[in-house]
Protein backbone atom coordinates (compact mmCIF):
# COMPACT_ATOMS: atom_id res chain seq x y z
CA UNK A 1 0.00 0.00 0.00
CA UNK A 2 1.10 3.61 -0.42
CA UNK A 3 2.77 5.37 2.47
CA UNK A 4 0.92 8.18 4.22
CA UNK A 5 3.76 10.64 3.59
CA UNK A 6 3.72 10.03 -0.15
CA UNK A 7 0.36 11.75 -0.45
CA UNK A 8 2.09 14.96 0.68
CA UNK A 9 5.31 14.65 -1.36
CA UNK A 10 5.46 16.27 -4.77
CA UNK A 11 5.85 13.77 -7.58
CA UNK A 12 5.72 13.07 -11.30
CA UNK A 13 2.55 11.17 -12.31
CA UNK A 14 1.78 9.49 -15.61
CA UNK A 15 -1.62 7.95 -16.33
CA UNK A 16 -1.66 5.61 -19.31
CA UNK A 17 -4.82 4.22 -20.91
CA UNK A 18 -4.67 1.11 -23.08
CA UNK A 19 -7.79 0.86 -25.27
CA UNK A 20 -9.07 -2.45 -26.67
CA UNK A 21 -7.02 -4.22 -24.02
CA UNK A 22 -8.76 -7.56 -24.64
CA UNK A 23 -7.01 -7.72 -28.00
CA UNK A 24 -3.49 -7.87 -26.56
CA UNK A 25 -1.75 -10.63 -28.52
CA UNK A 26 1.74 -10.54 -26.99
CA UNK A 27 3.49 -13.71 -25.83
CA UNK A 28 5.35 -14.08 -22.52
CA UNK A 29 8.38 -11.90 -23.32
CA UNK A 30 6.59 -9.34 -25.51
CA UNK A 31 5.31 -6.01 -24.26
CA UNK A 32 3.36 -2.88 -25.16
CA UNK A 33 5.10 0.47 -24.62
CA UNK A 34 3.68 3.85 -23.73
CA UNK A 35 4.90 6.99 -25.44
CA UNK A 36 8.17 8.31 -24.04
CA UNK A 37 8.13 10.92 -21.25
CA UNK A 38 10.79 13.00 -19.50
CA UNK A 39 11.07 13.58 -15.76
CA UNK A 40 12.83 16.96 -15.73
CA UNK A 41 13.52 17.05 -11.99
CA UNK A 42 15.31 13.71 -12.01
CA UNK A 43 18.17 14.87 -14.24
CA UNK A 44 15.90 15.12 -17.31
CA UNK A 45 15.81 11.34 -17.61
CA UNK A 46 13.59 9.71 -20.22
CA UNK A 47 11.24 6.82 -19.48
CA UNK A 48 8.52 4.58 -20.86
CA UNK A 49 5.91 2.35 -19.27
CA UNK A 50 5.78 -1.25 -20.40
CA UNK A 51 2.92 -3.71 -20.10
CA UNK A 52 3.53 -7.45 -20.44
CA UNK A 53 -0.04 -8.75 -21.01
CA UNK A 54 0.76 -12.49 -20.94
CA UNK A 55 3.66 -13.00 -18.55
CA UNK A 56 2.65 -16.57 -17.67
CA UNK A 57 -0.47 -16.10 -15.50
CA UNK A 58 0.27 -12.46 -14.70
CA UNK A 59 0.34 -9.03 -16.26
CA UNK A 60 3.62 -7.20 -15.83
CA UNK A 61 3.61 -3.41 -15.38
CA UNK A 62 7.10 -1.88 -15.57
CA UNK A 63 8.84 1.48 -15.60
CA UNK A 64 11.68 1.40 -18.14
CA UNK A 65 14.50 3.93 -18.32
CA UNK A 66 15.67 4.82 -21.80
CA UNK A 67 19.29 5.25 -22.90
CA UNK A 68 19.06 9.03 -22.67
CA UNK A 69 22.09 11.29 -23.04
CA UNK A 70 21.32 13.18 -19.85
CA UNK A 71 21.38 12.06 -16.26
CA UNK A 72 23.76 9.90 -14.27
CA UNK A 73 24.41 6.31 -15.22
CA UNK A 74 22.10 5.34 -12.32
CA UNK A 75 19.41 7.32 -10.52
CA UNK A 76 17.56 6.54 -7.28
CA UNK A 77 13.78 6.91 -7.20
CA UNK A 78 10.73 5.98 -5.19
CA UNK A 79 7.85 4.82 -7.35
CA UNK A 80 4.33 3.47 -7.18
CA UNK A 81 2.49 1.27 -9.66
CA UNK A 82 -1.31 1.18 -9.70
CA UNK A 83 -4.28 0.21 -11.85
CA UNK A 84 -7.27 2.56 -11.68
CA UNK A 85 -11.03 2.11 -11.89
CA UNK A 86 -13.11 4.43 -14.08
CA UNK A 87 -13.71 6.73 -11.10
CA UNK A 88 -9.96 6.96 -10.37
CA UNK A 89 -10.02 4.68 -7.32
CA UNK A 90 -7.12 2.26 -6.82
CA UNK A 91 -7.64 -1.37 -7.83
CA UNK A 92 -4.13 -2.70 -7.32
CA UNK A 93 -1.17 -0.72 -6.00
CA UNK A 94 2.40 -1.38 -4.87
CA UNK A 95 5.19 1.01 -3.89
CA UNK A 96 8.96 0.63 -4.14
CA UNK A 97 11.45 2.71 -2.17
CA UNK A 98 14.98 3.76 -3.16
CA UNK A 99 15.11 1.84 -6.43
CA UNK A 100 18.39 2.41 -8.28
CA UNK A 101 17.70 2.40 -12.02
CA UNK A 102 20.50 2.31 -14.56
CA UNK A 103 20.11 3.32 -18.19
CA UNK A 104 18.05 0.62 -19.96
CA UNK A 105 17.05 -0.67 -16.53
CA UNK A 106 13.53 -1.17 -15.24
CA UNK A 107 11.41 -1.90 -12.20
CA UNK A 108 7.88 -3.19 -12.02
CA UNK A 109 4.93 -4.97 -10.50
CA UNK A 110 2.71 -7.92 -11.43
CA UNK A 111 -1.03 -8.50 -11.13
CA UNK A 112 -3.05 -11.66 -11.77
CA UNK A 113 -4.14 -11.92 -15.41
CA UNK A 114 -7.23 -13.85 -14.36
CA UNK A 115 -8.14 -11.08 -11.91
CA UNK A 116 -7.95 -8.41 -14.61
CA UNK A 117 -9.49 -10.20 -17.60
CA UNK A 118 -12.01 -12.45 -15.86
CA UNK A 119 -12.77 -12.14 -12.14
CA UNK A 120 -12.88 -8.32 -11.91
CA UNK A 121 -13.06 -7.50 -15.60
CA UNK A 122 -15.88 -4.98 -15.20
CA UNK A 123 -13.81 -2.76 -12.88
CA UNK A 124 -10.36 -3.26 -14.45
CA UNK A 125 -11.57 -2.97 -18.06
CA UNK A 126 -14.51 -0.55 -18.35
CA UNK A 127 -15.21 -0.16 -22.09
CA UNK A 128 -12.27 -2.54 -22.61
CA UNK A 129 -9.78 0.10 -21.42
CA UNK A 130 -7.03 -0.66 -18.89
CA UNK A 131 -5.83 2.39 -16.95
CA UNK A 132 -2.36 2.24 -15.40
CA UNK A 133 -0.74 4.88 -13.22
CA UNK A 134 2.88 5.34 -12.22
CA UNK A 135 4.05 7.93 -9.70
CA UNK A 136 7.73 8.83 -9.32
CA UNK A 137 9.46 10.65 -6.44
CA UNK A 138 13.06 11.54 -5.71
CA UNK A 139 14.57 9.14 -3.23
CA UNK A 140 16.67 11.97 -1.83
CA UNK A 141 15.29 15.47 -1.67
CA UNK A 142 11.98 16.84 -2.93
CA UNK A 143 10.60 17.85 -6.29
CA UNK A 144 9.70 21.51 -6.64
CA UNK A 145 6.21 20.84 -8.05
CA UNK A 146 3.73 18.14 -8.96
CA UNK A 147 3.69 17.19 -12.64
CA UNK A 148 1.00 15.06 -14.28
CA UNK A 149 0.86 13.75 -17.83
CA UNK A 150 -1.48 11.48 -19.74
CA UNK A 151 -0.79 8.94 -22.47
CA UNK A 152 -3.08 6.78 -24.57
CA UNK A 153 -2.40 3.69 -26.69
CA UNK A 154 -5.08 2.00 -28.77
CA UNK A 155 -4.86 -1.46 -30.25
CA UNK A 156 -6.39 -1.10 -33.71
CA UNK A 157 -9.37 -3.47 -34.02
CA UNK A 158 -11.49 -4.11 -37.10
CA UNK A 159 -14.98 -5.59 -36.87
CA UNK A 160 -17.09 -7.58 -39.29
CA UNK A 161 -20.69 -8.76 -39.11
CA UNK A 162 -22.58 -10.50 -41.88
CA UNK A 163 -25.46 -12.83 -42.66
CA UNK A 164 -24.50 -16.18 -44.20
CA UNK A 165 -27.47 -17.88 -45.89
CA UNK A 166 -27.35 -21.59 -46.67
CA UNK A 167 -30.02 -22.09 -49.35
CA UNK A 168 -31.83 -25.36 -50.12
CA UNK A 169 -30.73 -26.72 -46.76
CA UNK A 170 -33.14 -29.67 -46.91
CA UNK A 171 -31.13 -31.09 -49.83
CA UNK A 172 -27.75 -30.48 -48.20
CA UNK A 173 -25.86 -33.80 -48.13
CA UNK A 174 -23.05 -35.27 -46.05
CA UNK A 175 -20.64 -35.19 -48.99
CA UNK A 176 -21.13 -31.44 -49.51
CA UNK A 177 -19.42 -28.49 -47.86
CA UNK A 178 -20.29 -24.79 -47.80
CA UNK A 179 -17.38 -22.33 -47.40
CA UNK A 180 -17.31 -18.63 -46.56
CA UNK A 181 -14.11 -16.57 -46.77
CA UNK A 182 -13.91 -13.52 -44.49
CA UNK A 183 -11.68 -10.96 -46.19
CA UNK A 184 -10.00 -7.69 -45.30
CA UNK A 185 -11.58 -4.49 -46.55
CA UNK A 186 -9.90 -3.24 -49.68
CA UNK A 187 -8.29 -6.49 -50.85
CA UNK A 188 -9.02 -10.13 -51.58
CA UNK A 189 -6.87 -11.55 -48.80
CA UNK A 190 -8.71 -13.81 -46.37
CA UNK A 191 -8.09 -13.76 -42.63
CA UNK A 192 -10.57 -16.50 -41.70
CA UNK A 193 -12.47 -19.33 -43.42
CA UNK A 194 -15.76 -20.85 -42.29
CA UNK A 195 -16.90 -24.31 -43.33
CA UNK A 196 -20.30 -25.94 -42.84
CA UNK A 197 -20.74 -29.69 -43.32
CA UNK A 198 -22.69 -32.68 -42.02
CA UNK A 199 -21.38 -35.67 -40.05
CA UNK A 200 -23.09 -38.87 -39.00
CA UNK A 201 -24.40 -38.56 -35.43
CA UNK A 202 -26.19 -40.83 -33.00
CA UNK A 203 -29.06 -43.00 -34.33
CA UNK A 204 -27.92 -42.23 -37.88
CA UNK A 205 -28.97 -38.60 -37.62
CA UNK A 206 -26.80 -35.99 -39.29
CA UNK A 207 -25.06 -33.39 -37.12
CA UNK A 208 -24.59 -29.86 -38.44
CA UNK A 209 -20.94 -28.96 -37.91
CA UNK A 210 -18.79 -25.90 -38.48
CA UNK A 211 -15.05 -25.46 -38.79
CA UNK A 212 -13.33 -22.11 -38.25
CA UNK A 213 -9.87 -21.74 -39.81
CA UNK A 214 -7.99 -18.52 -38.95
CA UNK A 215 -5.07 -17.25 -41.03
CA UNK A 216 -2.40 -16.42 -38.43
CA UNK A 217 -0.19 -14.86 -41.08
CA UNK A 218 -2.57 -11.92 -41.24
CA UNK A 219 -4.03 -11.56 -37.74
CA UNK A 220 -2.69 -11.49 -34.19
CA UNK A 221 -5.91 -12.06 -32.27
CA UNK A 222 -9.53 -12.59 -33.24
CA UNK A 223 -12.92 -13.10 -31.58
CA UNK A 224 -15.72 -14.90 -33.39
CA UNK A 225 -19.40 -15.51 -32.66
CA UNK A 226 -21.98 -17.43 -34.72
CA UNK A 227 -25.76 -17.52 -34.20
CA UNK A 228 -28.69 -19.11 -35.99
CA UNK A 229 -31.33 -16.56 -37.00
CA UNK A 230 -34.92 -17.83 -36.77
CA UNK A 231 -38.00 -16.72 -38.71
CA UNK A 232 -38.71 -13.95 -36.21
CA UNK A 233 -35.11 -12.64 -36.73
CA UNK A 234 -34.15 -13.72 -33.21
CA UNK A 235 -30.51 -14.85 -33.04
CA UNK A 236 -29.73 -18.02 -31.05
CA UNK A 237 -26.02 -18.04 -30.18
CA UNK A 238 -24.26 -21.29 -31.05
CA UNK A 239 -20.57 -20.53 -30.67
CA UNK A 240 -18.20 -17.90 -29.29
CA UNK A 241 -14.45 -18.12 -28.93
CA UNK A 242 -11.08 -16.37 -29.26
CA UNK A 243 -8.08 -17.15 -31.47
CA UNK A 244 -4.49 -16.14 -30.64
CA UNK A 245 -1.43 -16.18 -32.88
CA UNK A 246 0.78 -16.97 -29.87
CA UNK A 247 -1.11 -20.24 -29.37
CA UNK A 248 -2.33 -21.20 -32.85
CA UNK A 249 -4.87 -24.00 -32.80
CA UNK A 250 -5.11 -24.55 -36.58
CA UNK A 251 -8.91 -24.71 -36.54
CA UNK A 252 -11.88 -25.16 -34.22
CA UNK A 253 -14.93 -27.34 -34.78
CA UNK A 254 -18.35 -27.05 -33.17
CA UNK A 255 -21.95 -28.18 -33.66
CA UNK A 256 -25.17 -26.19 -33.46
CA UNK A 257 -28.04 -26.98 -31.07
CA UNK A 258 -30.07 -29.04 -33.59
CA UNK A 259 -29.36 -31.93 -35.90
CA UNK A 260 -30.42 -31.66 -39.54
CA UNK A 261 -33.62 -33.64 -38.99
CA UNK A 262 -34.52 -31.49 -35.95
CA UNK A 263 -34.07 -28.37 -38.05
CA UNK A 264 -36.32 -29.85 -40.72
CA UNK A 265 -38.96 -30.67 -38.10
CA UNK A 266 -38.86 -27.02 -37.03
CA UNK A 267 -38.44 -25.60 -40.51
CA UNK A 268 -41.11 -22.94 -40.03
CA UNK A 269 -38.92 -21.55 -37.24
CA UNK A 270 -35.35 -22.20 -38.44
CA UNK A 271 -35.65 -22.84 -42.19
CA UNK A 272 -38.04 -20.29 -43.72
CA UNK A 273 -37.98 -20.80 -47.49
CA UNK A 274 -35.55 -23.68 -46.88
CA UNK A 275 -32.79 -21.26 -45.91
CA UNK A 276 -30.57 -21.66 -42.85
CA UNK A 277 -29.55 -18.12 -41.82
CA UNK A 278 -26.36 -17.65 -39.81
CA UNK A 279 -25.37 -14.34 -38.22
CA UNK A 280 -21.60 -14.04 -37.82
CA UNK A 281 -19.66 -11.44 -35.86
CA UNK A 282 -15.90 -11.16 -35.61
CA UNK A 283 -13.36 -8.62 -34.44
CA UNK A 284 -9.64 -8.86 -35.01
CA UNK A 285 -6.31 -7.13 -34.56
CA UNK A 286 -3.43 -7.22 -37.05
CA UNK A 287 -0.95 -5.92 -34.47
CA UNK A 288 -1.22 -2.20 -35.20
CA UNK A 289 -0.74 0.09 -32.19
CA UNK A 290 -1.92 3.72 -32.28
CA UNK A 291 -0.44 6.29 -29.90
Amino acid sequence: MTGEDDGKRKCFTIIWKLENASYCWQSRSEYIESPSFTVDEIQETKWKLRLYPSYENEIGFHLFRQADNKGAESVAIDCEFAFLASDGSLLDVIETKNAVIAKLGCIGNFVSRNEVFTVRRSVFLPQDTLTARCRIWKSVGEMSKDVQCFARTRIAVEKRSFLWNIENFSTFRKDKKETYEIKFHGNDESFMSLELFLTRGLVFDETVRFKIIPNYKNIKMCTFQLSVVDASTKAVKCFQDEFWYRDPCGSKDFTIFCTKSELLEKKSTYLPNDVLSLWCECAFSCGIMLQ
